[in-house]
């Protein structure tokens, strides 16, 4: 199974390149197919415009959004300017949509307008760092970026203040599924094993 996320009370699914839900009689409903067979989606659930939506992307195609009535929504820059091309990780930041791990911008995170998960022109931007972007991870109000071999961090509210600064240099994750808050902290799995966001900007 690629993916597994509980959205909109039921379990949603992914495996081989198709997405699923489970319904009340234990069967299940495809409503996105050929979606690529990456193994690891990452996934966001968030709420812009009042309805319940969950943001997938696989790194094999377009970032695509689920709505509680289970439309799928290609994430193809209806509202303007240029959407990321089959990205790996998202977030949910401020109202804003982030995404990275795209295969032509390796180094670089793009986000949405406020409130909308598809114009990249008002409001947008793109935020490049100065390594490979392996994972991406919102906590206490702010947006960490995980690299191979730094960690960066996103503060601010919209495209007008949002400042970029480097949390730690010569370490990074390995995994972006290992990101997770645990304890009040963050942990992840580095090169040489599991650390925190506390220890390692004590260590710097």
């Amino acid at each position: 199974v690629d993916m597994v996320a509980i959205f909109n009370d039921v379990v949603l699914a992914a495996r081989g390149g198709t997405v699923s839900y489970a319904g009340t009689s234990g069967s299940w409903t495809s409503i996105a197919t050929g979606k690529g067979t990456s193994f690891r989606y990452d996934f966001e659930r968030y709420n812009y415009n009042g309805t319940e939506k969950i943001m997938i992307a696989t790194g094999s195609d377009s970032a695509f959004s689920i709505d509680t009535s289970y439309n799928v929504d290609i994430i193809n820059a209806t509202g303007g300017g240029t959407a990321p091309t089959a990205p790996k990780f998202v977030a949910s930041f401020k109202n804003h949509m982030f995404y990275a791990g795209m295969s032509n911008a390796i180094s670089s995170v793009i986000f949405s307008g406020p409130f909308t998960e598809d114009d990249f022109d008002t409001g947008g931007g793109e935020i490049k760092v100065g390594d490979v972007v392996t994972g991406l991870k919102v906590f206490r109000d702010e947006l960490f970026i995980f690299c191979q071999r730094k960690i960066y961090k996103v503060t601010g509210t919209s495209s007008s203040n949002f400042a970029l600064a480097e949390v730690a240099k010569n370490v990074g994750t390995i995994a972006n599924h290992s990101i997770q808050e645990l304890g009040g902290d963050i942990i992840f799995l580095s090169a040489d094993g599991i650390r925190t966001i506390a220890g390692t900007t004590r260590i710097g």
